[in-house]
């Protein structure tokens, strides 16, 4: 049986989100390979270990309007190269992009 993959997209650091991490951890129990897309700032912390995939996308503003155009044309440019069953947009600003690629 093939495992389904999940791809959970944030705006905000993996590291400060406990709700995003139960989203995944629940995907997870109902049989999902789980990869959590977020950014990287300057100050950010390595993350701590999870049963689940992630990747920070570093981006060159960090607030403001240039850091949202900058997220959602590379979330989906990685969403494009990235395939799965199920497209999570965590936040308003990442709906644009998983809607554009679910429908591709």
């Amino acid at each position: 049986m093939n495992t389904k993959k999940a791809i959970v997209s944030v705006t905000n650091d993996l590291n400060s989100d406990q709700r995003v991490h139960k989203v995944c951890l629940f995907l997870q129990k109902h049989g999902y390979e789980v990869l959590l897309v977020g950014r990287i700032k300057h100050d950010s912390i390595p993350l701590e270990k999870r049963s689940y995939a992630t990747k920070r996308f570093w981006l060159p503003a960090e607030k403001g309007m240039w850091f949202y155009i900058f997220y959602q044309i590379r979330l989906f440019f990685f969403l494009l190269f990235n395939n799965a069953d199920l497209f999570v947009s965590n936040d308003l600003d990442t709906l644009l992009p998983n809607y554009w690629i679910s429908q591709l």
